[in-house]
């Protein structure tokens, strides 16, 4: 459901974030590695207009980010304070953006 996936993105963002700050290198591998698997199933359900956003362009940059640039940023420590500077922004952005809806069939706006 997509408005549960955003709800799991965010937790794991925040996840990633607290790995990030304690300098928790196992931490930052796995959770980063759920945070992509959930951005790439909430892209599916924006890209299937199952995910209401007020910004598509916006979105579409979040979405590039964690695929482009996220993944090298989180593989060396010495980079992990400008990941979460990188991810706090992610985060105000997302929730500007990105509302939490199920726009399925069947689901809250059926």
């Amino acid at each position: 459901m997509p408005a549960s996936t955003l709800r799991e993105m965010r937790r794991r963002l925040d996840t990633l974030i607290k790995a990030l700050e304690e300098g928790d290198t196992a931490g930052v591998r796995r959770e980063g590695e759920a945070f992509l698997s959930l951005v790439d199933e909430a892209w599916g359900h924006f890209s299937g207009d199952r995910i209401k956003t007020d910004g598509k362009a916006l979105t579409k940059v979040l979405y590039m980010f964690v695929k482009d640039e996220l993944p090298g940023l989180l593989q060396d420590p010495r980079h992990y304070e400008r990941a979460m500077v990188e991810l706090r922004r992610f985060r105000r952005v997302m929730d500007s953006v990105l509302k939490p809806q199920d726009n399925t069939p069947g689901g809250q706006n059926a």
